[in-house]
């Protein structure tokens, strides 16, 4: 990837977290946002599973986005091109398993990158599980000062906002000291419509919009609750507005 190519970047972000964390719901409604705010995105989808019959993968639901194997020379280069295509934001949904490989490849990437102007934001999606805050915490280990974070509370279980183990866990407050990332939260969203989503591999803006021919998606009460459940997610984004589409 050549400076040239990359200088036309402003902001690589990626999600990341446990896997069934939310995180690609997250990214689908994150690329909705920034688009809103007249940012150009590229999107790439990094879940291990290459067969796209996973209904929750990134690219089942959003068919322009770019599912890549980091495990193989090939992808790892895909990855690479990818992100060389003149969009001002690379949003990548990141698959927990393929995280020690993506690692790697940001750090050859993030030299040339860092020359570029090009930022990274790491936003990590955690829910009351612990496993999804330690996998915060590993990404955030091995970045160091390399990228700005940013954490979701996702309560996806309808926990009530209960995030006990990091709330209350020591490391993760040595954490929170270090690199201070701001904390949103998003509430959760009816089982219906989570359900009804993953089936028919449709976004939350495609209901909200009432875009879809799914008749048990076409109730005004689901439609009513997408748009409010979406204005929600961008009143917290509008809290970090400056962290997702700022150059600096």
């Amino acid at each position: 990837m050549d400076n040239q190519s990359i200088s036309r970047i402003t902001r690589i972000i990626v999600v990341a977290g446990a896997n069934g964390t939310g995180k690609t719901s997250t990214t689908i409604v994150l690329a909705d946002y920034l688009q809103t705010k007249g940012r150009s995105v590229q999107l790439l989808d990094l879940d291990l599973d290459t067969s796209n019959t996973n209904v929750g993968c990134l690219s089942a639901v959003l068919p322009n986005s770019h599912k890549i194997n980091v495990h193989t020379k090939a992808g790892r280069k895909a990855l690479h091109d990818h992100a060389s295509s003149g969009a001002s934001h690379v949003l990548v949904d990141m698959d927990a398993g393929a995280a020690s490989v993506a690692m790697e490849c940001f750090d050859c990437v993030y030299p040339e990158s860092k020359e570029a102007g090009i930022v990274f934001t790491v936003i990590g999606v955690i829910t009351g599980d612990p496993k999804s805050v330690e996998s915060v915490l590993g990404w955030a280990s091995r970045l160091q000062g390399k990228a700005s974070f940013l954490i979701i509370k996702n309560d996806i279980f309808g926990a009530g906002g209960t995030f006990d183990y990091f709330d209350n866990t020591p490391r993760v407050r040595d954490y929170l000291d270090a690199f201070n990332p701001p904390i949103i939260h998003f509430d959760n969203r009816s089982a219906e419509l989570e359900y009804l989503t993953r089936l028919h591999r449709l976004s939350l803006s495609q209901v909200a919009n009432n875009e879809t021919n799914v008749p048990g998606l076409q109730k005004m009460g689901l439609v009513v609750h997408a748009q409010r459940h979406r204005q929600a997610i961008f009143s917290e984004f509008d809290r970090v507005q400056n962290l997702l589409t700022n150059t600096n």
